[in-house]
């Protein structure tokens, strides 16, 4: 996953890029913290990727965000930082 930059009151998007067989779950945190699916934040997945999109950001929301993506077979991560900038 990429980290990303945004202005706020910008969206925000990260991929998580893990597939596997059987199709993986996908969790979502922010800071270590459960996200769930919100007007905010919201989570869609393919049989690719699974997509989190951050509408309206809020400096607040600024920091790491973590994927797992999990299956029978194995349990995995990947995380990459946001950064909500008041200078644009």
């Amino acid at each position: 996953m990429e980290n990303a930059a945004v202005c706020v009151g910008h969206t925000a998007y990260f991929l998580c890029d893990i597939n596997g067989d059987p199709l993986p779950d996908y969790e979502w945190f922010h800071d270590g913290m459960t996200l769930n699916n919100t007007t905010r934040f919201n989570m869609r997945r393919n049989s690719k990727y699974s997509r989190l999109r951050i509408i309206n950001t809020k400096t607040t929301d600024s920091g790491e965000y973590t994927c797992k993506a999990f299956n029978a077979a194995a349990v995995l991560t990947t995380s990459g930082r946001l950064r909500v900038t008041t200078d644009c």
